[in-house]
């Protein structure tokens, strides 16, 4: 039987969506037909039984590189001791955010959710963080959503997280990617990856972005529209079909809501709280962070 011999951890918002598809398409990788299984973690919303976990890989013979991704091993403790002990030859991969831009963009994602989701402002979501960590009722009622999710500033303290999996499994088997680089260079960065895990490195992807943060006004109607049941016709068709998707586009543009954008002063306040553990880490990967600590979003 396949099992998996390389992870994605993370993190959160980082780009590990697409690069999660991007490794799909490759003839000699398989990943789990299920991102986010998060079956190392503590949270009973992930794939619990390993039995069940397994069976994601049974139709990966043949190939290569087996992996999975699921963002909350980065942050979870226990995840990368879980992953060395069942895969001890395991290879590890990692996408580093600006962790001012990664909390924030954390934050939005689950505010879309909903019910399941976060209720509060940012700011007042940060506010609360602490009291959320100490109260075990809040994390007994994050069944659907994993209780860590909501600890945006915590997440972003890479420089514990990294360290982790560097002493769990040595640095020649842990990749450690930046989101900058990535999105500016998307193909150089699977190059790497492709190279890190020793599958063909002159295959090309389709470099389409997966999961942009973006807002829907009615979920509804983007579900309809995305399904094809509210607006009919297909490119080339009838002059009247044409103008019905030009209806569609402009109901599509019509029903994005304006993205949220952080308060410059809460910026410059996370950029403070996070400087020295930005400098902590870049000791530790020897590079330099020094850009995660202007003003500029990514």
């Amino acid at each position: 039987m396949s099992v998996p011999n390389f992870f994605i951890v993370g993190a959160a918002k980082s780009g590990t969506t697409s690069l999660y598809h991007y490794l799909r398409q490759h003839p000699q990788v398989f990943m789990s037909p299920v991102k986010e299984p998060s079956h190392f973690m503590d949270w009973p919303g992930g794939i619990r039984s390993f039995e069940d976990y397994l069976s994601l890989f049974s139709k990966a013979a043949g190939a290569k590189a087996v992996g999975e991704a699921s963002t909350g091993y980065l942050y979870e403790p226990h995840a990368a001791g879980r992953i060395k002990e069942a895969f001890p030859d395991a290879r590890i991969l990692m996408i580093l955010r600006n962790p001012v831009d990664m909390c924030f963009a954390l934050w939005r994602h689950m505010r879309r959710l909903g019910k399941r989701g976060e209720s509060l402002s940012f700011e007042s979501a940060l506010e609360k963080e602490r009291s959320r960590m100490s109260d075990g009722r809040f994390r007994a009622a994050c069944v659907e959503s994993w209780h860590a999710n909501f600890y945006y500033f915590q997440r972003g303290l890479y420089h514990h997280q990294v360290a982790r999996y560097l002493e769990t499994f040595g640095k020649d088997r842990v990749l450690v990617l930046l989101f900058e680089s990535f999105t500016d260079r998307p193909l150089e960065a699977c190059r790497s990856v492709f190279r890190f895990l020793s599958v063909a490195e002159d295959f090309t992807p389709s470099m389409r972005k997966h999961n942009v943060g973006v807002e829907f006004r009615h979920r509804g109607l983007q579900k309809a529209l995305d399904e094809g049941r509210l607006i009919p016709g297909e490119p080339g068709a009838p002059k009247s079909s044409r103008f019905l998707q030009t209806i569609e586009g402009w109901l599509r543009i019509l029903n994005l809501k304006p993205t949220p954008r952080m308060a410059s002063d809460t910026r410059m306040r996370l950029m403070d709280a996070y400087a020295h553990d930005v400098e902590l880490l870049g000791r530790l990967l020897e590079r330099d962070l020094s850009t995660w600590l202007r003003g500029d979003a990514r």
